[in-house]
């Protein structure tokens, strides 16, 4: 007997209207359900159910090729009537799992996984959980009047052992088994544990913001996607490219102008990216290369070998156009989450101080220039990262100097 799949999808929601059918990035919350239950490859399309009593979802829905239901608003008041109703017409042993459309980052191999979990284990149902990631014995209840009630001994749970609560993701079980307990939990009930991002479920504005926030993210680390764009700029830029001379570089270059130099640099621009672009940039002939670049490449967590390998590929591109080559460190941070270990940071620079001197490259330390020891002055700094006014002008005038001498 195949199992079968629940999306109930209502459209009542005091805190967010629409919660289930919001667009999250390009697509509504509940098809980022639809899309990881088919691709689990667990449910053929006839198993799965999407279940709403709003017209709208069911149209929408509709083009997922999945079966669609109508139910009434007195079923909709709560899913226990909905499982229920649709329940009804399977047979005691048929399993099936529920799955809550508003948690659009529960992925396939989570439902693989508590499914896999069901199948092998001795138990009831599964129930996905996520960790509770403070400290239990904080958690207190407070009166009619706020004041606090002091946690009784002997409450049936160590405090000092992680604690988990059910995320509402993913539920697993039987009909005779959901009948006979009145729900998915029993003593044989067996825990999935999800990551806490995974197990997101938006019910408020502030979970929406939290939910766009965690997709850009996620869009950020999808480099094909990210980047797809910094390709296009790099050919523009190569087509009005007037100098022989060049910046290759990111953020923290894009805003500099120096004189006899075309700047290349692109915000959110990696190594990675640039030398894959060296075709576009090395169709014209280039006598001088000012190199600042790498920031992201670390955000991106490409490892210091991987880009010195990236490295050597743009300088070697750069030397057989006989270019003259100044290099730079890659200037430090300051409490920028994902960029702030200064070691990896480090070891990046000093290899290519090293790989400079080797090959007659013309050092820059912008670090000396920038930083006080391992991190960016804050006073040549807005964000941690990128570079004031002040401190471009600094730049643009010591790249200037060194590239006429």
């Amino acid at each position: 007997m195949n199992p079968v799949c629940i999306i109930p999808a209502i459209s009542k929601n005091n805190d967010l209207k629409d919660k289930n059918m919001l667009y999250l990035g390009n697509k509504p919350i509940s098809f980022y359900t639809i899309d990881a239950v088919l691709e689990s490859k667990i449910f053929d399309r006839e198993n799965i159910f999407f279940i709403s009593e709003n017209t709208k979802y069911l149209e929408l829905v509709k083009t997922k090729n999945i079966n669609i239901i109508k139910i009434n608003e007195e079923l909709a008041l709560e899913n226990d009537l909905i499982i229920t109703d649709f329940l009804k017409n399977f047979d005691d042993e048929q399993v099936f799992m529920l799955l809550e459309p508003n948690l659009p980052f529960r992925t396939e191999k989570d439902i693989i996984n508590a499914y896999n979990l069901y199948l092998d284990g001795d138990c009831d149902s599964v129930v996905s959980y996520s960790c509770f990631n403070y400290n239990g014995n904080f958690l207190i209840n407070l009166d009619k009047d706020n004041y606090i009630n002091h946690r009784d001994e002997g409450n049936g749970f160590d405090l000092n052992k992680k604690l988990y609560y059910p995320n509402g993701a993913i539920h697993i079980t039987t009909k005779s088994s959901y009948i006979k307990h009145g729900g998915f939990y029993s003593k044989n009930t067996k825990g999935y544990i999800m990551e806490e991002t995974n197990s997101l479920s938006i019910n408020s504005k502030t979970d929406f913001l939290k939910a766009r926030g965690i997709l850009d993210q996620m869009n950020i680390f999808n480099l094909p996607v990210y980047h797809a764009p910094h390709f296009k700029i790099y050919e523009e830029n190569s087509n009005k490219c007037d100098s022989e001379n060049i910046i290759l570089g990111d953020s923290r270059m894009s805003d500099l102008k120096v004189e006899g130099f075309f700047n290349y640099g692109i915000s959110g621009s990696t190594l990675d990216t640039c030398v894959k672009c060296m075709p576009k940039f090395l169709k014209n002939k280039v006598s001088k290369a000012i190199i600042s670049i790498g920031i992201n490449d670390l955000y991106f967590k490409f490892t210091p070998e991987e880009m010195i390998e990236k490295f050597k590929i743009l300088y070697s591109g750069l030397q057989k156009q006989g270019a003259k080559i100044y290099t730079t460190p890659i200037v430090y941070t300051l409490f920028r989450y994902g960029v702030e270990d200064v070691e990896l940071i480090k070891k990046v620079n000093d290899w290519i101080e090293s790989y400079s001197r080797e090959n007659n490259f013309t050092y820059i330390d912008l670090n000396k220039i920038m930083a006080l020891g391992d991190y960016i002055n804050h006073n040549l700094s807005f964000d941690g990262l990128h570079y004031t006014f002040k401190a471009n002008k600094i730049i643009e005038e010591t790249f200037f100097e060194i590239t006429n001498n």
